[in-house]
């Protein structure tokens, strides 16, 4: 890895530095560092910052981190879900629970209900669905007391809420 950044590299900054005027953000210079020559997926890396001054009397500049990336460069675009609102209530509930959602265009709409284990309760095929604001009822009533999820799946993506049932 390349030693560490220092500050009198840029003429400009060292001069403004010399004259004791204030720092400015036009003074401020990129460092890029490229971990991913050094390290692989997933490796844990923990970073130390050190301030050096050459005199104690040093006051006003020193270090600003800007635009720190963490991730990689995004490979696709995430298709924009056509549910436009979703939410289960009552919640917590005894039995009944109503799914209220809003559809930004026509399109087949299941519901499925899981377990918090997992495990398929059942499903419901609510058929074409036009655009607009709807509701459907299911009845976990049978169910014992845990958390389910339920999943609203669409012809382009499905979005899923938590129930608690107590009985």
């Amino acid at each position: 890895m390349k030693d560490g950044y220092n500050a009198s590299a840029n003429a400009n900054w060292l001069a403004a530095y010399n004259a004791n005027q204030p720092g400015t953000p036009s003074l401020s210079t990129d460092h890029t560092i490229d971990l991913k020559t050094k390290f692989a997926a997933n490796d844990t890396l923990l970073f130390r910052f050190r301030l050096k001054a050459d005199a104690d009397a040093t006051t006003g500049w020193g270090w600003s981190i800007d635009n720190l990336f963490i991730q990689q460069t995004p490979t696709g675009i995430e298709p924009t879900s056509i549910v436009d609102d979703f939410s289960c209530y009552p919640n917590p509930t005894t039995g009944k629970v109503t799914i209220q959602y809003a559809l930004k265009e026509s399109s087949n709409v299941d519901i499925y209900v899981t377990g918090a284990n997992g495990k398929s309760l059942f499903n419901q095929a609510l058929g074409l669905t036009p655009s607009g604001a709807h509701e459907a009822d299911i009845d976990l009533g049978q169910q014992g007391t845990g958390v389910y999820l339920i999943k609203l799946r669409t012809s382009n993506g499905e979005k899923i809420g938590k129930v608690i049932v107590k009985k």
